[in-house]
Formats: structure tokens, C-alpha cells, sequence
């Protein structure tokens, strides 16, 4: 079974090939996740509600660490089998970081899909 930290390890190599200067989408997506400003808010609004202090900055989209805790506390906020009414399968991760929060109600990006996918079969985990 795969877990969140694989997935997002996958989800690198889709994104950035593991370029942590990356940019891309008009310079709205930033390091080796291609993540926008509304990721790190959103990840920032659910610290503060837990009193967590420490805030991410938009610069550390530039680090792969503090992209990857983002990507992290992002991915396991939103994607709940209780959202879903039905138990999580690791496209969901894929799909929720290509296509937001919302990804379940919205038809599926199969070329995203797709390249998650062959990152899948190439790392030795079956695809679902």
C-alpha cells in the first residue's frame, strides 16, 4: 500500500522532475510541487485554527522540504474517506493536488491521471 509521502514523492516527479526553481502556470506555481499562493493559505488558515504558531511563507514553495510538509498537511486536510463516502485510493491524492479541494465533484483530469498513473507503474506500485 502506498502511502501520503510516496504519493507526493510521485506527484514531484510529475510536476517538476525534482526542480525546487521551478515555475510554471504564468509564475503562479512555484518548486518542485508547482504550488500557488491559495495552497500555502489554505494550509496556513488550518495552523492557525489548530494554534500552530509557525506559518509558511511563499518562498518556501522554493524549498522541496517545506513544499513537501505542504503538500503533506494540504493533501491529508482534504482528502477524507468521510468527504468522499468512500474509501480514499491514491488518485484522489493525485487528482485533489491537480485539481483542488473540490476534485471529487468534477470530472477527472485523465492526462494528470495518466502521467500519476505511469509515475505509479514505474515506481513499482499498482495503479488503482
Amino acid at each position: 500500500m502506498i502511502n501520503v509521502m510516496q504519493i507526493i514523492l510521485l506527484l514531484i516527479n510529475i510536476e517538476s522532475n525534482g526542480n525546487s526553481d521551478a515555475v510554471g502556470d504564468n509564475g503562479k506555481a512555484i518548486g518542485c510541487l508547482q504550488i500557488h499562493k491559495c495552497v500555502v493559505d489554505d494550509v496556513n488558515n488550518f495552523r492557525t485554527k489548530k494554534g500552530i504558531k509557525k506559518l509558511y511563507t511563499y518562498n518556501d514553495r522554493y524549498s522541496m522540504r517545506e513544499s513537501m510538509k505542504i503538500a503533506y498537511e494540504y493533501l491529508t486536510h482534504w482528502v477524507k474517506a468521510d468527504r468522499l463516502g468512500r474509501p480514499i485510493t491514491a488518485s484522489d491524492y493525485a487528482l485533489c493536488w491537480n485539481q483542488g479541494p473540490s476534485w471529487f465533484k468534477k470530472q477527472p483530469n485523465q492526462s494528470y491521471l495518466d502521467k500519476f498513473n505511469k509515475q505509479l507503474k514505474l515506481n513499482g506500485f499498482v495503479s488503482n
